[in-house]
Order: structure tokens, then C-alpha cells, then sequence
């Protein structure tokens, strides 16, 4: 008897920064709150670009494993080149918070209350990165990484990025 298991991957994870695909879906348009209930519309961010880092507190060892790579990019970019921005779902936002609080996030972190980004672009219960530029075009989405060569492998990938697109506004001026 030969048994057939098919397991369910998401495509995105392929995706390389700054090429065309047509297989990247659009960011979904949806308002999210921050903790105090200030209300976040991504369409608003003045950053050329940002990342934003979609996690759930229940797949928080991948958060961990991944967390040396967010500060690092935190680091590295000021917010007049790349915003990072913590979008979090789950249950319940007292969780949610207190997870984000002990976590010492140095990032805005908002709340997708019916995880509607999660649900919407078909992500795993993992933690994402996705790239976005000012006009909310998706450019890369990454599932979470925990070895120190991919994860130095994307940090290489995203500042080159950055620092091409820096560099091809300047001449535009």
C-alpha cells in the first residue's frame, strides 16, 4: 500500500525583491489600532518602504529565533527609509499585548483583531515578512527563517534593495 500525504506550501515564501510577480497578491486595504486604540492606515506610512512583521503570540518561538534579524533591520534603517511595523493577531488582545510588551519590540507594533492580513494574503500560522513600498505594492514575502545564514542572507538581500531603490530616487531628482 503506498500512502500519498500532500502537504499545503505556501508559494510566497520564493518571491525575490524587485521582481515582477504576478503570483504576489495586493495588500488587502484594512485600519489597524495600535494597543491604546489610535487607529494605523498603512496607506498613511511616508516611509518609501516598509516591513512589516506578521505574527501571532502563539508562534512566538519562531518570533524569538527570528527577533535578532528585526532588530537588526531596526538598526540598520531610519523610518525616513523603512518602517517597520508589527502587525499582530490572535485571540485576545490582552494576550497579545502582554506578548508584545514583554517582547520589548523597539517597532510599532498594531493589532489585526480578526487577522484579516494573515487570512487575506492565505499566510501559515508562522511569522512573515512582507515588504511593501509606500503605494502598499507588495515587493517580497518571506515566511519566518531560523538559521543565522538565511537570516544573514536576507539582511545582505534587503539592504541591497533598499540601498539600489535610495539610490535610483536620488538620480530621479
Amino acid at each position: 500500500m503506498i500512502l500519498l500525504i500532500l502537504f499545503y506550501v505556501n508559494t510566497y515564501s520564493y518571491v525575490s525583491f524587485g521582481k515582477e510577480d504576478s503570483t504576489l497578491p495586493k495588500l488587502p486595504a484594512t485600519i489597524f489600532c495600535d494597543f491604546q486604540g489610535n487607529k494605523y492606515d498603512l496607506k498613511e506610512n511616508k516611509s518609501p518602504f516598509a516591513l512589516l512583521i506578521v505574527y501571532s503570540p502563539q508562534s512566538c518561538a519562531s518570533c524569538f529565533r527570528e527577533r535578532i534579524l528585526w532588530e537588526r533591520i531596526a538598526n540598520k534603517f531610519t523610518p525616513d527609509t523603512l518602517q517597520i511595523i508589527g502587525i499582530t493577531y490572535g485571540v485576545d488582545k490582552k494576550e497579545i499585548e502582554s506578548f508584545s510588551k514583554r517582547s520589548k519590540f523597539d517597532f510599532l507594533v498594531l493589532w489585526d483583531s480578526i487577522a484579516i492580513l494573515k487570512d487575506s494574503l492565505k499566510l501559515l500560522n508562522r511569522p512573515y515578512k512582507i515588504l511593501i513600498d509606500k503605494t502598499q505594492n507588495i515587493i517580497d514575502i518571506e515566511i519566518s527563517i531560523s538559521s543565522a545564514d538565511a537570516m544573514e542572507n536576507y539582511f545582505k538581500k534587503l539592504c541591497v534593495f533598499i540601498q539600489k531603490e535610495v539610490e535610483n530616487s536620488v538620480e530621479k531628482r
